[in-house]
């Protein structure tokens, strides 16, 4: 089931989130303020094209490549948002809003199907594993 950019940008940005290491480096200190950003990588084809492209979301910003063996990669263009990204023309002349009906699959974290429900609820499981949703 392919899923919509409203679908997908949901998605992206429900696991695009702060999350507080403090006890979980050193449960002993809770006055640390310690910090990591969990930034989810979607990677993705056109049907009918060998290429493949990524979407790395982080807290402020959005790299968009495309990606492979030395000498196919693009190197990332950076976005404000996703929907900036969505809107813009990048790398290759896409343009997600565009050309999003060819796209053919979205892998995240190099794992999970996004277009096989089951895959996907298991994807948005591993983001939030004690179930913070």
């Amino acid at each position: 089931m392919k899923l919509s950019y409203k679908e997908f940008r949901d998605i992206a940005l429900e696991v695009t989130r702060e999350i507080d290491m403090s006890h979980a480096v050193n449960p002993l200190n809770r006055d640390s303020s310690i910090k990591i950003w969990y930034e989810p990588e979607f990677s993705f084809g056109f049907t009918g094209d060998p290429r493949k492209y990524m979407i790395i979301m982080f807290a402020d910003k959005v790299s968009f490549q495309r990606y492979g063996k030395p000498g196919e990669q693009s190197g990332e263009i950076w976005f404000k948002s996703l929907d900036e990204l969505y809107n813009a023309e990048t790398t290759d002349g896409i343009c997600l809003k565009r050309d999003w009906d060819r796209i053919d699959h979205i892998i995240a974290d190099s794992r999970y199907d996004l277009f096989d429900k089951d895959e996907r609820e298991e994807y948005l499981r591993s983001c939030f594993p004690l179930g913070g949703q």
